[in-house]
């Protein structure tokens, strides 16, 4: 029995490298940063919503100032402007993921005039207990 040609064992090799990457995709996908924090709050009951900062080691009770995140969700009464927060521009158009991947950047003021504007705007419950949970984080460190 004669090889096959040329071209037919560069298509099979192809085929079968292809075949092999495609097994490895699940592997190498992204992750987020935070994704990394969240995987240590594996003990944290999942009604009770708490961003751990990551140089804490996750045997270390964090304590949470009530006070504070009452201060930081309560919206300022003279700041009742309708367009999107002067601090992020395209606020309101942002996902979930996206608004995640910017909030290292911000500041506890920052931060509070971004809860207040989704509060009064759009009040989507995923982005409020994110930026409550990430004014948290800044005021513990």
């Amino acid at each position: 029995m004669s090889p096959l040609p040329l071209p037919g064992r560069l298509a099979a090799g192809l085929a079968a490298t292809a075949v092999d990457q495609a097994r490895k995709l699940p592997t190498p996908w992204a992750r987020f940063d935070e994704e990394d924090d969240m995987d240590r709050n594996d003990d944290v009951p999942a009604d009770v919503p708490v961003d751990v900062p990551a140089d804490v080691p996750p045997d270390v009770p964090v304590e949470i100032d009530e006070a504070d995140v009452a201060q930081a969700l309560t919206p300022d009464p003279a700041a009742s402007g309708s367009g999107p927060p002067p601090v992020m521009p395209g606020y309101d158009e942002l996902t979930l993921a996206q608004l995640r991947a910017k909030l290292r950047t911000l500041s506890v003021e920052q931060l509070g005039g971004l809860l207040e504007h989704e509060q009064r705007h759009e009040n989507r419950a995923a982005f409020v207990t994110m930026l409550g949970n990430r004014i948290t984080t800044v005021r513990s460190r």
